[in-house]
């Protein structure tokens, strides 16, 4: 049976799942807006605009998370993966994307892709 984490991880590795729920909120912000005829809807076009930026937002660290949520990687891959970024990284429930990027890990995903293709 998966963990969370890999349940977390399949979901964001179907391919169409996280670009449907940003096509969903285009259309939302469309139709709130007034575009094509229809009345302006000022609140919910507030919250379906902050949900795209959202999700576009986080779509942009898709593949970060990909390679850090592979199911795959072993203890020698964090510790391949804390040589290049040059702190320790662990999957336990304090390690947050939040936390990765705040230590800057997005300029090192190049390498961290591979580290994580390799564990595939």
């Amino acid at each position: 049976m998966p963990t969370e984490t890999e349940e977390i991880y399949m979901l964001l590795r179907h391919p169409s799942l996280p670009h449907a729920v940003c096509r969903k909120l285009f259309k939302s912000t469309k139709y709130f807006s007034g575009a094509g005829g229809g009345e302006l809807r000022s609140a919910p076009l507030a919250v379906a605009e902050e949900g795209k930026h959202k999700v576009q937002s986080f779509l942009e660290h898709l593949p970060l998370i990909n390679a850090i949520c592979n199911p795959g990687l072993q203890e020698r891959h964090w510790v391949a993966l804390a040589d290049i970024v040059g702190f320790e990284i662990k999957r336990d429930e304090v390690t947050s994307l939040r936390r990765l990027l705040d230590h800057d890990i997005a300029s090192h995903l190049q390498k961290v892709s591979e580290v994580s293709d390799q564990a595939s």
